[in-house]
């Protein structure tokens, strides 16, 4: 193969990829906000530490306000494996220097839309039947929703 068939080659798999990402992009629903912040904004304010209850507060009432809009980003979140393709390349970029680090690290973020689950539950009486597959992967019963997951099973 010649030079200019390899950089034509090159160019199109980039273009493809461009569009790929772009149509990624494009489809990727808008997630829930509420008060002019979005969940997973929320998410970063629902710390469970006592220095932060102010801030606690206020995430668990605009949980409540988003009610069931919260559920499918709740369950991307909780889907999310840490040894995933996506996850690993997030990782990669976030290494080089091409993507900013996430605030929450993985394993705090999904404990928290966890927690936001469980909220959703005890606060909003929003029906989290569905998350309870993903909850029950990464909830064990010392931590504070397995109430909520055993009250929530799923009808047969």
């Amino acid at each position: 193969m010649s030079v200019s068939a390899k950089s034509r080659a090159t160019a199109i798999v980039g273009l493809l990829l461009l569009a790929a990402i772009a149509g990624l992009l494009v489809t990727s629903p808008r997630p829930p906000e509420y008060g002019g912040r979005t969940l997973d904004e929320w998410l970063v304010l629902l710390d469970p530490h006592v220095d932060r209850k102010a801030d606690h507060d206020k995430a668990t009432d605009a949980l409540s306000h988003m009610g069931p809009a919260a559920l499918p980003r709740l369950s991307r979140i909780l889907r999310s494996r840490p040894d995933s393709i996506t996850q690993r390349i997030r990782d990669y970029a976030v290494r080089r220097h091409v993507m900013n680090p996430p605030r929450l690290i993985f394993q705090e973020q999904q404990f928290r839309a966890a927690r936001a689950a469980y909220h959703l539950a005890e606060d909003a009486d929003v029906n989290i039947a569905a998350l309870v597959p993903d909850l029950r992967y990464h909830y064990q019963v010392h931590f504070c929703g397995h109430d909520r997951v055993r009250d929530h099973r799923p009808t047969a």
